[in-house]
Order: structure tokens, then C-alpha cells, then sequence
């Protein structure tokens, strides 16, 4: 659609100081179906990648750069990669990848686990 932002997984997005990291995911608003965020992974070190709402993105040329510094760009929320399984009850988280700080408890797919939170 014209007007709209292209984003490739793999370009380079650079910050209003240097280069960051590369694009790996997108993030879409299945209601909407637009991006909501895109996964920058860091060049500079292995670690997560960043949750970068579209906000601060711009687009020329197939590059990507963002309206932030590194540091800003640093302190972005790391992004984490969960399974949603859908049941009798709400969706549970099921499994995560790439998280940061103390490690959630979750049930598995067959709903065996935790014991229910209250109100469930």
C-alpha cells in the first residue's frame, strides 16, 4: 500500500549517532494489522534485541533510522519471544526466549502446573 512504511528483516538501522544493530522481527497488531514495533538486535555486543515502537522510526531507501541516541536506543525494553496457547481459560504463557530478570512461572501446554490464580 502506498504511504505505508516498508521494513525489511536484516537492514541496518542506525541511531542519530551510529549504526545499532540490524532488524529481526516485526511486531503486528493482529486487530490492525500494522507494525506496532520492530526487533532491532544490537551490532555492538550478543544480547536481546530492542522493542522499538514505530514511533521512532523513519525509513529512507531501505535503510532504517531512529530518532533516538545509542544510550536512549540502550535503554529500550529488551524484547521477549512468548507462546500463547488458547483454552477453556484465558491464554497462558507457555514458554519465553531471550528474557531478562527473574524468569515468570507459567503452565504448560496441557495446562499442568501452577495452581490457578485466584478468581480463575
Amino acid at each position: 500500500m502506498a504511504g505505508e512504511p516498508q521494513f525489511t528483516i536484516g537492514a541496518r538501522a542506525s541511531c542519530t549517532d551510529g549504526h545499532c544493530g540490524e532488524v529481526r522481527r516485526l511486531i503486528i497488531d493482529p486487530a490492525t494489522e500494522t507494525v506496532t514495533h520492530l526487533v532491532i538486535q544490537p551490532g555492538h555486543r550478543q544480547e536481546a534485541g530492542r522493542l522499538v515502537p514505530v514511533h521512532l522510526v523513519e525509513t529512507t531507501d531501505g535503510e532504517i533510522r531512529l530518532r533516538c541516541t545509542r544510550a536512549e536506543f540502550d535503554m529500550l525494553d529488551h524484547a521477549a519471544e512468548r507462546d500463547l496457547v488458547a483454552g477453556a481459560e484465558s491464554p497462558q504463557i507457555v514458554g519465553s526466549r531471550g528474557m531478562t530478570g527473574p524468569r515468570p512461572r507459567w503452565r504448560d501446554r496441557a495446562g499442568a502446573g501452577l495452581p490457578r490464580q485466584p478468581g480463575r
